[in-house]
């Protein structure tokens, strides 16, 4: 299950900017390279958890612009977890679900966490569940690193390096 925050008010050039954003998150994909791995931070109290992160990969992008990170979290634990929150070395990072309304308008909501079954798997990918990277704080250019921390409710935190692509 997800949690979702309540949306704020905001303004029409603020709708189309994410609009544009969401337009292009969702037309392109790919898969990734970096990869990682947790282990339960408090062993022995029910919750155990190995989260395995894949496939990381962040979108180009201009200083003072957003891009996206994308990547795979596999639980081969017994418990379920959850990705309670990002860090980018290179700007303020969130996680973000693109849904599609009835009348088949797309936009973005801020998820609070992302919950991975145990045994299962989650993708973080174009169109989906995704990580928005605001404010870079350098151009981004295909090839260049970026790094992200994960932090799980059960886990321990997890530092994945990230390889950067054009679109």
């Amino acid at each position: 299950m997800t949690k979702r925050v309540a949306a704020l008010p905001v303004s029409p050039a603020l709708v189309l900017v994410t609009a544009l954003v969401t337009l292009l998150v969702a037309a392109c994909g790919g898969s990734g390279t970096g990869s990682a791995t947790a282990s339960p931070s408090t062993p022995g109290e029910g919750t155990a958890t190995t989260v395995t992160v894949t496939g990381a990969w962040v979108r180009t992008g201009q200083a003072g612009a957003m891009t996206a990170a994308y990547f795979t979290l596999q639980n081969t634990g017994t418990a379920e977890d959850a990705l309670v929150s990002v860090t980018a070395s290179v700007g303020m990072a969130t996680m973000h679900e693109t849904t599609t309304d009835a009348s088949g308008m797309t936009g973005m909501q801020p998820v609070e966490t992302v919950v991975i079954p145990a045994g299962g798997s989650v993708s973080f990918e174009p169109g989906g569940y995704h990580v928005m990277i605001m404010g870079l704080s350098a151009d981004l250019k295909a090839g260049d690193k970026v790094e992200l921390k994960l932090v799980f409710k059960n886990a321990a935190p997890v530092d994945v390096t990230a390889e950067v692509r054009a679109s």
